[in-house]
C-alpha cells in the first residue's frame, strides 16, 4: 500500500475557487466545460481523391458549469446575481483548482464571463442528499 495522501497526487483536484472581477463566489465542487471546440471544415483536393484537409474554423467555448453545496457561499453569490441588470457587461473570471492542502494546481482566466442561469437545491424528504446549487456561466475564451 502507498503511503502518499491525495495532496501528493496533483491529479487529484478537490475543490475549486472561483472569482468573477473583484467579487470571490467561494469554493465549488464540481467545475465542467472548461474547454475549447474547433469548428473543423473539410476541403478536398485539387485532383487528389486519396484525402481531404481538415481546416480549423471558428473556436466556440461550452458554457462553464459549477456546483457545490449550499452554504455560506451561497449569500454571496446570490447578491451578486441580484446586481446583474441589463446593462451588464461581461466580466472576467479565474477558476483555480486547488489540492487538498489549499495549493494552486492549475488556474484559468476566462474573458467575455456572463451568468447564463443558477439552479438551487431540489428538496426530497423521501430521498434525503447535500442540498446543492448550480451557476452555469458563458465565456468568450480563455485569456
Amino acid at each position: 500500500m502507498s503511503n502518499s495522501s491525495a495532496a501528493d497526487n496533483p491529479q487529484i483536484a478537490l475543490y475549486f475557487t472561483v472569482s468573477v472581477d473583484a467579487v470571490d463566489l467561494g469554493v465549488f465542487t464540481e467545475v465542467s466545460g472548461l474547454g475549447m471546440n474547433f469548428g473543423t471544415e473539410q476541403k478536398e483536393q485539387g485532383g487528389s481523391i486519396m484525402f481531404t484537409s481538415q481546416l480549423t474554423g471558428r473556436v466556440t467555448y461550452p458554457n462553464l458549469e459549477l456546483t457545490r453545496p449550499v452554504g455560506p457561499d451561497s449569500e454571496t453569490l446570490m447578491n451578486w446575481l441580484n446586481s446583474i441588470t441589463p446593462a451588464f457587461n461581461p466580466a472576467t473570471a479565474e477558476v483555480q483548482g486547488l489540492a487538498p492542502d489549499g495549493s494552486v494546481l492549475m488556474k484559468w482566466q476566462l474573458y467575455g464571463v456572463v451568468p447564463v442561469s443558477w439552479t438551487g437545491p431540489t428538496w426530497d424528504a423521501a430521498n434525503p442528499a447535500i442540498a446543492t446549487e448550480k451557476l452555469e456561466l458563458g465565456y468568450q475564451g480563455f485569456l
